[in-house]
């Protein structure tokens, strides 16, 4: 069976529906008929919408969502029951608020700037704040072994710069750096204004220097770092480490998605083209049995960003992503689209960053969904409170004015 006939809403008697293991792909809005339904099994489906007559289904006391998985209402929803789902669709009959459920998708290697990236997009869309409480938190966190390689990073040639600000990081930040040191040699001085560049970035709220964003210590995405919200879409941030791939092919699997494949253009042509297929199979193969599902045509939208440009060659930059998008297309041709790309360089402040937007924006109307409005006031509430004060108790929350 592949279709449910709306003429079923007419069936005032029927008490059960078995769906398991068919080939439907949507149930008809005539549930407010089905007053006496009382058992529905929706196992090992790919229906993933349930309409907005479901809850006048009063009689329904049982429905079996087992390996079907749902985006509304969402799998939170569902999992608890047929009450839970009929109060949650209730509320967002009554009041209702639209959402971008759109993610972005941040992919590649370990190292090659998916989280510096992902800095880079939240300061220009006005995440100034969240960017900064993050840095201080983490650069907060390091020891003094992971202080001391961020400083080889900025400074690999003076020992004495090293040894002079090697501490645990909630030191370092608390230290004033001077302007210049007399009698230290200029790689010392080099490391100094680049140490002092980089905290003062992360100190200052209001600080959105991109060129900074070049000097922050490297520190390994565990998993997925997801949450955080530009241009409409939610930012996942995948660790490029084999032992987060996993993880990574249950989560990429998302019918609502865009990709930027991020790489390093200081590796030869042939290392990142073998990279970046490699990464593009592994979304197609993660994609592919949802997209069949859904008889999805449309082919991957990935956008390809290249990274740590900032010393190579400018006559050699565009050249090298031509040659790595005419060798992806002839591989991935009839099932993804990598005709977007452009070349980070956070010493250069603009085009790279309004391509970057131009094609997020170009993608939003993928998914849009409606939850109840108090869901967003509780978020938003819970998001400030966190912020502001860290640990959110049971006496504030029940304080607060979201009922």
């Amino acid at each position: 069976i592949s279709t449910l006939d709306e003429s079923i809403g007419n069936c005032k008697k029927l008490r059960k529906i078995d769906l398991t293991e068919s080939s439907i792909l949507f149930l008809p809005n005539v549930f407010d008929g089905l007053e006496n339904l009382v058992e529905l099994d929706l196992s090992d489906t790919a229906i993933s919408w349930l309409p907005d007559t479901f809850p006048k289904a009063k009689a329904l006391q049982t429905l079996s969502t087992y390996k079907t998985h749902f985006i509304y209402p969402p799998m939170s929803v569902i999992r608890p029951g047929v009450e839970s789902i009929r109060e949650y669709m209730t509320q967002v009959n009554e009041d209702t608020h639209r959402v971008q459920r759109t993610k972005v998708m941040l992919i590649g290697d370990g190292g090659v700037g998916k989280t510096t990236l992902r800095y880079a997009m939240m300061l220009m869309s006005d995440k100034k704040k969240d960017v900064k409480l993050e840095l201080r938190r983490k650069v907060g966190m390091l020891k003094k072994k992971n202080v001391e390689i961020w400083l080889k990073q900025l400074c690999s040639n003076d020992e004495s710069f090293i040894q002079d600000y090697t501490m645990d990081g909630k030191f370092l930040l608390k230290v004033d750096i001077p302007m210049v040191t007399q009698n230290k040699s200029p790689q010392y001085q080099v490391g100094l204004m680049n140490l002092r560049s980089c905290l003062e970035f992360i100190k200052d709220d209001n600080n959105v220097d991109l060129e900074a964003l070049l000097y922050l210590p490297h520190i390994m995405t565990q998993g997925i770092d997801c949450g955080d919200e530009v241009y409409k879409y939610m930012v996942c941030d995948f660790g490029g480490q084999l032992e987060f791939y996993p993880g990574h092919k249950l989560f990429l699997g998302s019918s609502n998605a865009v990709f930027m494949l991020v790489f390093d253009m200081t590796f030869t042509l042939e290392q990142n083209t073998e990279r970046l297929s490699h990464w593009l199979s592994f979304v197609y193969g993660s994609l592919k049995a949802r997209r069949e599902a859904f008889e999805v045509r449309d082919k991957v939208a990935v956008m390809l960003v290249g990274t740590h440009a900032e010393d190579l060659d400018p006559r050699y930059r565009e050249t090298d992503m031509d040659s790595i998008k005419d060798d992806l297309k002839k591989r991935f041709g009839d099932k993804i689209d990598v005709k977007h790309s452009t070349i980070v360089q956070y010493s250069a402040n603009g085009e790279w960053l309004s391509e970057i937007k131009d094609f997020l924006v170009s993608k939003q109307d993928l998914q849009v969904q409606r939850i109840p409005k108090w869901y967003i006031d509780l978020y938003s509430f819970m998001k400030d409170y966190r912020h502001g004060r860290g640990l959110l108790t049971r006496k504030a929350l029940l304080s607060s004015s979201v009922n």
